[in-house]
């Protein structure tokens, strides 16, 4: 099945469904779209406005409180590097990376106190920086290994 199949057979079934609909929540649901209201089955999750600080979840106000008892602490922080062979398709990766970060709000979070209250702020979707690859030429394979750990530890807030 295509996507464009997907779609159509989504679409006739909402219109079956929409066709099902008594009069009075016809009414209702036009009432609702008419005045821009989000619609949602009783239980659903309500859209949140775009920008909007949010509560922060029990673990991530622990985090924020330790973080707010011991700045700069980053033993939660765990580098990772790993090693990539052949051409590096730049744009490629940074489409990937852009995507990744398109989807999941947690990597667009920011946390900050609002009318006195930790809250999450979750950010629009945008392109990352376009950053230059390091190039290695000339650097013998034990120093790349070094710069590629030394860099990682600097990262998670750690002294080398």
């Amino acid at each position: 099945m295509t996507s464009g199949d997907a779609i159509a057979q989504r679409r006739a079934e909402l219109e079956r469904r929409l066709a099902a609909l008594s009069p009075e929540k016809r009414a209702q649901l036009e009432r609702a779209r008419a005045a821009g209201e989000p619609v949602v089955r009783k239980g659903g999750i309500v859209p949140r406005e775009p920008d909007a600080p949010v509560p922060m979840s029990f673990a991530q106000e622990l985090l924020w409180l330790l973080d707010r008892a011991s700045p700069g602490m980053h033993g939660y922080n765990v580098p990772r590097t790993a090693r990539l062979r052949g051409p590096l398709d730049v744009a490629a990766l940074q489409a990937a990376l852009d995507g990744v970060v398109a989807r999941h709000e947690v990597l667009r979070s920011t946390f900050d106190l609002v009318d006195g209250e930790p809250r999450q702020i979750v950010h629009a979707p945008r392109p990352s920086r376009s950053r230059s690859p390091i190039s290695p030429t000339g650097r013998t394979r034990r120093a790349r290994k070094r710069r590629s750990r030394s860099s990682a530890t600097c990262r998670a807030g750690h002294s080398t």
